[in-house]
């Protein structure tokens, strides 16, 4: 399989950057690759809570509460589309994360993996915070 990919990646002798990226020893790690798996399962879970946010709603309400704080009650109300920027910045966690752990791999194999780990707990805060909105906007 890796030599499949050698030769995909190789291109008139020389190897492309990505090939070089996807090729990797970084990817071969299990711990890495659980981690990573991780994050992207809490993201498709945070995209999933924001379609069911968003399809509970009925037809003509535009306001969605964002927020609700013990003390005060709801203190953030935002229009619909705002529901998905959750999901999205989760995303952008984790290819940025990613990409930052490739990058530190060669330096640091621990910090590589923090920041993987980093990712992933994220993404699981977000579910969560996706989790209470859906649990506010339903009451």
């Amino acid at each position: 399989m890796v030599m499949r990919l050698t030769k995909f990646f190789t291109f008139f002798g020389k190897t492309w950057w990505l090939g070089k990226f996807f090729l990797s020893e970084f990817w071969r790690l299990g711990s890495v690759k659980l981690l990573i798996l991780a994050a992207l399962f809490f993201n498709l879970a945070a995209w999933f809570l924001a379609w069911l946010i968003i399809a509970r709603l009925p037809d003509g309400q535009t306001a969605v509460i964002l927020h609700y704080n013990v003390l005060f009650g709801i203190d953030f109300i935002g229009e619909r589309w705002q529901v998905w920027l959750l999901p999205f910045y989760g995303l952008l966690i984790c290819l940025g994360n990613n990409l930052l752990a490739v990058w530190l791999y060669g330096r640091d194999r621990l910090a590589a993996q923090l920041v993987c780990a980093a990712a992933a707990a994220a993404n699981l805060f977000l579910s969560l915070a996706l989790l209470t909105i859906y649990l506010i906007n339903s009451l």
